[in-house]
């Protein structure tokens, strides 16, 4: 298995907090560490959000009756979460499944298994709120589990000589917006420092 980049890490953290802040005690939340779903199959997702138990499992691992939901950060895997891993998790019953779509930077939803497959599946972008079906009163929002691709508070060196064709204007040290050319990829950026060609710092809206 290929090392976690620190995108994927950064979101697993990021549900960490926001699902033990929005839940506490209510469920067990359990990091990369293995489900039973049957005899034959015990996946480690990224996220579990398990029912109580005062032992913590300690006897065997969480079976499919345990689970109120999985958790997979999606990226170079999605194939594989989205046609494989969801069928394993609908054949076993797990009532609801996400996977974090970084690619599309949506959040997949998938609900009601039957069979192999989910009769309900639904997919969530930013400015839109989700709940978790065991927990309907929690409201969860996208841009609180994915944020916007690209650096955040970066720095950026070295600019070329076609991507310094750039407007802004500061006073003292207040937020200025600019745009460079439409040959550089990214297109609009708050400003949030000096204005040197060779040393800019910026957050993309």
């Amino acid at each position: 298995m290929s090392p976690m980049g620190t995108r994927h890490a950064s979101i697993v953290d990021r549900l960490i907090q926001l699902l033990y802040q929005k839940l506490g005690q209510k469920t067990i939340l359990r990091v990369q560490n293995p489900l039973r779903l049957n005899n034959n199959s015990q996946p480690e997702p990224d996220l579990s959000l398990l029912i109580p138990r005062s032992d913590f499992y300690v006897a065997a691992h969480p079976c499919p009756q345990d689970i109120y939901l999985i958790i997979e950060v999606s990226d170079y895997t999605f194939d594989y979460d989205r046609y494989t891993e969801i069928s394993l998790y609908a054949e076993a019953n797990i009532e609801e499944v996400w996977i974090v779509n970084r690619e599309e930077e949506c959040l997949e939803v998938y609900r009601h298994p039957l069979h192999d497959s989910y009769q309900a599946i639904q997919k969530y972008y930013r400015g839109e709120s989700i709940f978790i079906e065991s927990f309907p009163e929690i409201e969860l929002t996208l841009m609180a589990i994915i944020r916007v691709r690209g650096c955040v508070a970066t720095q950026v060196r070295h600019l070329e000589a076609p991507y310094q064709n750039h407007t802004c204007s500061l006073s003292g040290s207040s937020l200025a917006i600019f745009k460079y050319s439409a040959s550089f990829c990214l297109n609009s950026f708050l400003f949030l420092g000096s204005c040197r060609s060779s040393k800019l710092y910026f957050a993309q809206i």
